[in-house]
């Protein structure tokens, strides 16, 4: 699709390239994100994406490298669309970095707006600056997010009061009810008129008893998480001194949900500090989430179940129905369509029945998507043995 990036007019794509989008929907992403395709409304679409510092002094330099990019798209309105009703999208762009924060796992944001809608994203990796005005959002980083945006459960253990969290987006929220933080309460504690009378012995029994009040402590938290298990199973990082999560593990149901272990205590900390803490084993799941997807293609490929390579996936649009498509989150590919034949050359070609495409990665995203396809991101470089790109067969 071409995309008007620093230039000066939107291409629209010939009856050739719209006949293959005619069928798409429009497709929901990111939190109710819209992505409309052209020729659906002729709706203009703003796209602006920044890095973000995360350290002092440079994090100072975060709003006016936003406030920059949205100086920059609205020069572009300004010079290109000014036959449109601009001055609503120029005010929600006002309006939404001004009242733009940011979070501890931000290595970048995404402002999103168009006619229908005002939206910031917060991307967890480091993203390329861009901005991009066009008939339909730029999504690629969006998708890429969600890959991204595991879902999991934290459960921090203490002798004061256990914690719980829920992952939301890319941060995590506290459970508080009337079960949550669940208190070390009076049952589970050592009563003192309760110590043996032989004081020899004392140390070695006084360990005994407590162990086993911690055990019927956390058999009663299982109690309390087996409905949110029930609701949704997710995997746990579990936080807590070793002790603590040694008898945990011996004793929990849920033990064989546990992905990550984090030694420590945790109890003053805020959930902010907590993703913190956190986060660099959280990025290590996600990459080995991305090698499981590319040993998968490894064993398809013997199977003949896997196309590999931009012209050969291209091939493949017209049908995309239940096919996985994996792409490097960077892979761009210029081409060339010859509008009466439909051949596609990833060389220079002359003449008027030549048409060049941008992006033709990007179009074949947005017709998996459209397709009811599904589309993995990795990180640059994985996918070298498969030219980038790779597309999995039912």
């Amino acid at each position: 699709m071409n995309r008007l990036l620093n230039t000066l007019n939107i291409t629209r794509l010939n009856n050739n390239i719209k006949t293959r989008f005619s069928n798409m929907r429009k497709e929901r992403y990111f939190d109710g994100l819209l992505d409309l395709l052209p020729g659906e409304g002729n709706r203009t679409c703003i796209s602006i994406i920044v890095p973000l510092h995360k350290q002092l002094p440079e994090r100072n330099k975060n709003k006016l490298a936003i406030k920059n990019a949205v100086n920059k798209a609205t020069d572009i309105l300004k010079n290109n669309f000014a036959h449109k009703d601009i001055d609503g999208l120029i005010s929600k762009l006002d309006k939404l970095q001004a009242s733009e924060t940011f979070t501890a796992a931000a290595e970048g944001v995404g402002l999103y707006v168009n006619e229908d809608l005002s939206k910031a994203v917060y991307f967890p990796f480091k993203v390329k600056g861009k901005v991009i005005v066009d008939e339909s959002f730029e999504v690629r980083d969006l998708i890429f997010v969600n890959n991204r945006m595991l879902s999991y459960y934290v459960l921090a253990l203490s002798n004061n009061k256990t914690r719980f969290f829920k992952s939301r987006h890319l941060g995590i929220e506290e459970v508080e009810n009337d079960t949550f933080p669940l208190t070390y309460e009076e049952q589970f504690q050592y009563p003192a008129r309760q110590k043996p009378k032989i004081s020899g012995s004392y140390g070695s029994e006084e360990s005994t008893i407590q162990e086993e009040r911690q055990r019927a402590f956390y058999r009663h938290l299982d109690k309390q998480l087996t409905p949110y298990f029930k609701d949704k199973p997710m995997p746990v990082i579990l936080l807590g001194v070793a002790d603590q999560q040694v008898i945990f593990k011996k004793n929990s149901r849920f033990h064989d949900k546990i992905a990550i272990s984090i030694n420590g205590n945790f109890d003053h900390l805020s959930s902010p500090e907590i993703l913190k803490k956190i986060w660099p084993e959280l990025t290590k799941l996600l990459e080995k989430k991305e090698d499981e997807v590319v040993d998968k293609l490894e064993r398809l490929t013997a199977a003949s179940k896997v196309i590999a390579g931009v012209k050969e996936v291209w091939d493949e649009t017209s049908d995309m129905a239940g096919k996985t498509l994996v792409v490097e989150k960077d892979f761009r590919q210029a081409g060339y369509l010859d509008q009466k034949t439909g051949t596609l050359s990833l060389t220079h070609q002359k003449g008027e029945d030549w048409q060049k495409m941008q992006d033709l990665v990007d179009d074949i995203i947005e017709l998996t998507i459209g397709r009811h396809g599904k589309v993995i991101f990795v990180e640059n470089g994985k996918l070298k043995n498969f030219g980038k790109i790779a597309l999995i067969k039912p």
